[in-house]
């Protein structure tokens, strides 16, 4: 059997494909580009596996052999190239040719049912688990068994995907955000099936429907008291900690719950931190812990693998770098020096479990900031609360530009119109708002009421 130098036998299939992503991302932490190299290797070797004339190198030093023709009487026509290499793509690039030609006349009925397994297996090569999970559970929601995913694809006009978006967008009273994150099956499905390698259609219809942001259902910002901690609720909470710090010393998750009133980071992030990362009185904050997800692409079902810690942030601006206040290095150092004392270490990690010395994760801190809340008598709030708390105070005291770039947001807009909130208490505002409010000297009523 012909072989391409560096490459195995293993025949390239779908199926193949979709288990070898999953087996390396989970057993050697490799990125999906590395899997992607390497599944793109297995397809040239199926590819090349096909060729069944002879290779052979001439006196002239050119590399020879003979590709299928049916336009020649021999069935056949040569094929030359200076160099082995550039053969060995003229035949793969035939054969790749020969295959797409075959696959588009089986799925020009297509339809969105049969498209969107196929065109998920792409996504998770570039997206996230819990982007795929957020994609699959639209579908479930949107799309599955409704008329839009049993109409062939090819019969999708911009004119009907204007009204279904429409339709959805009332039923649903959808906000902005829903509905983008719902039409990605739809712009991206479409457009995968326009490619020239899929070859469903040749253009994607959807480039033509618009949307008026005032046809939106306008999202409420929510109420300070509901999004971040107010200084009565942080006083209380404080109150709680410190009561634990002294009641349990081995313990150092109610320190992270404390440094991260000072930092504002995502749980991900908290999590993850190393030692290493602090130094000169600042923290460099580059990885965070994620949930793996198994979605099988033909049933949607889902399946955890796990958490884990990836070397990434969830956008390039995840990855900066926050100055420390002088409470907060006193803080790390005491952790650090519980560590020590009880003789814990796990891969240079911050914050680890008291009783197993093993990474604190997530979940355990959900936990712990449920039962805090509850002790301390306030209403549930858990760390993304806290991150709105440290974000708000940054945007009073920081300009904004300072504020986004300690958040790790890609947008100011995001920075304003989502973490953005008054900490104070209602009458402390009230207060405020009597004193800062203008004296005219308009002489009170004296009308007596009868």
């Amino acid at each position: 059997m012909s072989k391409i130098a560096g490459t195995g036998t293993v025949p390239f299939t779908e199926e193949f494909a979709v288990n070898a992503l999953h087996f390396f991302l989970e057993k050697y932490k490799m990125e999906p580009e590395e899997v992607q190299d390497g599944m793109n290797k297995q397809k040239r070797e199926r590819l090349f596996q096909k060729h069944k004339y002879k290779i052979q190198q001439g006196k002239d030093g050119r590399w020879r052999t003979y590709l299928p023709d049916s336009t020649k009487s021999e069935g056949r026509r040569k094929v030359a190239k200076k160099n082995y290499e550039d053969l060995v793509n003229e035949i793969i690039a035939y054969y790749e040719e020969a295959e797409n030609k075959q696959r588009v006349p089986a799925k020009k009925n297509y339809t969105l049912t049969e498209l969107f397994p196929e065109w998920l297996d792409y996504k998770k090569l570039k997206g996230s688990p819990s982007y795929i999970r957020r994609i699959q559970s639209d579908w479930n929601t949107f799309y599955k068994g409704k008329e839009i995913s049993q109409m062939p694809i090819k019969n999708m006009t911009s004119l009907y995907l204007d009204k279904w978006c429409h339709t959805m967008i009332r039923k649903y009273d959808m906000t902005e955000t829903k509905f983008q994150n719902m039409k990605i099956i739809l712009k991206e499905g479409l457009e995968y099936a326009s490619n020239e390698d899929i070859a469903i259609i040749t253009k994607n219809p959807m480039d033509k429907v618009h949307f008026d942001n005032r046809i939106y259902r306008k999202k409420e910002k929510g109420l300070p008291e509901e999004e971040v901690f107010t200084e009565r609720e942080q006083k209380l909470l404080f109150d709680e900690i410190t009561r634990r710090v002294e009641k349990n010393k081995k313990c150092t998750t109610p320190y992270m719950i404390i440094l991260n009133f000072h930092l504002g980071l995502r749980v991900g992030e908290l999590v993850a931190i190393k030692e290493t990362d602090i130094r000169n009185g600042h923290i460099h904050i580059q990885r965070m812990e994620t949930e793996d997800f198994d979605i099988d692409s033909l049933t949607g079902k889902t399946k955890s693998l796990g958490y884990k810690v990836k070397n990434k942030t969830k956008t390039p601006a995840g990855n900066r770098v926050i100055p420390l206040s002088q409470e907060a290095v006193d803080i790390i150092e005491t952790v650090k020096e519980i560590n020590r004392a009880y003789g814990r270490e796990d891969d240079g990690f911050l914050f680890l479990n008291s009783k197993n010395g093993t990474r604190t994760t997530t979940k355990a801190v959900f936990t712990y900031m449920q039962n805090v809340c509850k002790k301390a008598g306030l209403r549930q709030k858990g760390n993304h609360k806290i991150r709105k708390t440290v974000i708000s105070r940054w945007v009073e005291n920081f300009n904004i530009d300072t504020a986004r770039r300690m958040a790790g947001h890609e947008s100011e807009k995001t920075t304003l119109r989502n973490y953005c909130f008054d900490q104070r208490n209602i009458e402390d505002i009230l207060d405020k708002f009597e004193k800062v409010s203008i004296k005219t000297g308009v002489p009170k009523s004296t009308h007596q009421t009868v």
